[in-house]
């Protein structure tokens, strides 16, 4: 019988376990290295012997079932070790940590190794290596901006808030950094809120800014300029990255996107603005569970409540399609959704369909419309006004105006059925509707840069012409010059005759209607 707990060593734990199960011991925890010993003391009592100090305790167990510490060598590599002294130039191993590091704290450029053997540790060290300190650079940033600061930070973000678009354009054109970090994320304009430039947009009712962010994230440049190096594909994929990151971030406090921003202080433009990016997330919730619907016009304006409540259940479209260069007839399209590509550009399978071969561009559109009321809508711009109607005669001819004929049923449409109104005009290079006040305010400053540039352009002239006399040439009056031009009559017409401008906000459209309205006196 056993009178020792060292008798107990050879046995495994199932044998153990039996022998404590046939003498009546209950096994409260499992056996293993652990408890082995106090299952082996239990045992021992059992058998009528007690331990003592002079027995076997079950520490001492354990040390008889841990295998004796092995010696580990160290092999020593000093190849790459320039200035090495005499007595470290045989030395190929060592067996102790404390060596190790006097060795590593004189000589940086060593190599260690564990080995098995001395003959190892010799073959480890007769190895070349080259110096560490010596390694190549690495990759240098592809562009040549640099990182911007906290100051060039707070530019952006006064430009923002005080619809400084001009100013924005500039600060972004000399270092796209400014939107779009080295790796390929929002730049975060207000770091301890982390706000990134589209959440000081809605914050601030800033349709023009967030307009502006949104097409230079969409435009090709400036990846291109950030990425010069890589491949088109790569590029646009680290295009849609950003932008789905820049609608879709949080912010620090609640975890609201900018479109939650847009909808709770009653940012209807920039929300209607946001709603329309292919990435958007509309029903993402906050921390709180709340998704920018449930959260409309909780803080301001509440008049506006339904009209941003609309946005989300208005997402149809009814398109004009036409080639870059108005060498083919226009084509209504069908209602689309806001999120379908054929509000940029006409399917190719649609295209096909057609006779004309080349690329089909949006060029205007209605909408938001529920899906009802933009099939009604896209039947009665289909179908022009009936020989009865007083409408026929206007209708009639303003279709045949090869350019802006089918956005004049459009435009007189979208008033009927109470809806908004897009169009291209090449001479501002955007989508805008004229009678509002993102149109206007589009239209005033293509205007007043026109007068700029010019007054810089003849600065020099008029004072040499002045010396001899001659009077200087006179300031643009109209869109493309001394002149009125198909232009000048399309934007009038667009903006509507009988709306009146205000004198003080819009001085440049005022002087500019004026003018076409006396040009048009018989």
């Amino acid at each position: 019988m056993p009178g020792c707990p060292s008798d107990f060593v050879g046995i495994s734990n199932e044998e153990l376990k039996e022998k404590l199960i046939s003498h009546g011991i209950d096994i409260e925890v499992p056996i293993n290295d652990f408890t082995r010993s106090t299952m082996i003391n239990k045992l021992i009592k059992t058998y009528g012997k007690e331990t003592n100090t002079t027995s076997c305790s079950g520490e001492q167990i354990l040390e008889k079932q841990q295998p004796a510490e092995k010696t580990v060598l160290y092999g020593i590599n000093l190849s790459a070790t320039e200035d090495l002294d005499a007595s470290y130039s045989d030395q190929y191993f060592c067996e102790s940590k404390a060596e190790l590091v006097t060795i590593h704290s004189r000589y940086k450029e060593v190599r260690f190794k564990v080995c098995k053997n001395k003959e190892e540790a010799l073959e480890f060290s007769l190895q070349r290596f080259s110096s560490l300190t010596n390694k190549p650079p690495p990759d240098a940033d592809p562009s040549d901006y640099k990182t911007p600061n906290q100051q060039d930070l707070n530019k952006v973000k006064l430009a923002i808030e005080r619809a400084d678009s001009e100013a924005l354009e500039q600060l972004i054109a000399s270092n796209p950094k400014l939107l779009v970090t080295s790796s390929d994320v929002p730049t975060i304009l207000q770091i301890r809120c982390h706000y990134n430039a589209l959440h000081v947009a809605a914050l601030s009712d800033n349709i023009f800014a967030a307009k502006v962010i949104i097409k230079h994230l969409n435009s090709e440049q400036l990846w291109e300029l950030l990425y010069p190096h890589d491949q088109l594909t790569i590029r646009s994929s680290r295009r849609s990255n950003c932008l789905s990151s820049y609608l879709n971030s949080g912010d620090a406090l609640l975890g609201e996107t900018p479109l939650h921003f847009a909808c709770k202080f009653g940012s209807s433009r920039v929300a209607a603005t946001l709603i329309t990016q292919s990435f958007i997330d509309m029903s993402k919730p906050n921390k709180e569970g709340e998704t920018p619907y449930d959260i409309i016009c909780c803080r301001k304006y509440p008049e506006r409540k339904r009209q941003l409540q609309n946005l989300f259940s208005e997402n149809y479209f009814v398109p004009v399609y036409r080639s870059p260069d108005n060498a083919t007839p226009p084509i209504l399209g069908k209602p689309v959704h806001r999120h379908s590509d054929k509000l940029v550009c006409m399917d190719t399978e649609e295209r096909d369909r057609t006779p004309i071969k080349e690329q089909l561009l949006c060029r205007a559109w209605a909408g938001p419309l529920n899906q009802e009321k933009a099939n009604q809508f896209y039947k009665d711009w289909k179908s022009p006004p009936g020989m009865k109607s007083p409408l026929y005669k206007s209708s009639r001819d303003r279709r045949m105006d090869p350019e802006k004929g089918l956005e004049y049923d459009g435009r007189q449409l979208a008033k009927n059925f109470n809806v908004g109104w897009r169009e291209y005009w090449d001479f501002l290079g955007e989508c805008c509707n004229l009678t509002d006040e993102d149109g206007k305010q589009l239209l005033e400053n293509y205007i007043q840069r026109k007068c700029d540039t010019m007054k810089n352009k003849e600065t020099d002239l008029v004072d040499d012409l002045e010396k001899l006399s001659l009077s200087p040439p006179s300031q643009p009056k109209f869109l493309c010059g001394d002149k009125p031009c198909k232009a000048d009559y399309r934007a009038l017409d667009a903006l509507g005759e009988d709306i009146d401008v205000d004198k003080d906000k819009y001085p440049g459209i005022y002087q500019w209607k004026e003018l076409m309205l006396e040009y048009k006196k018989p």
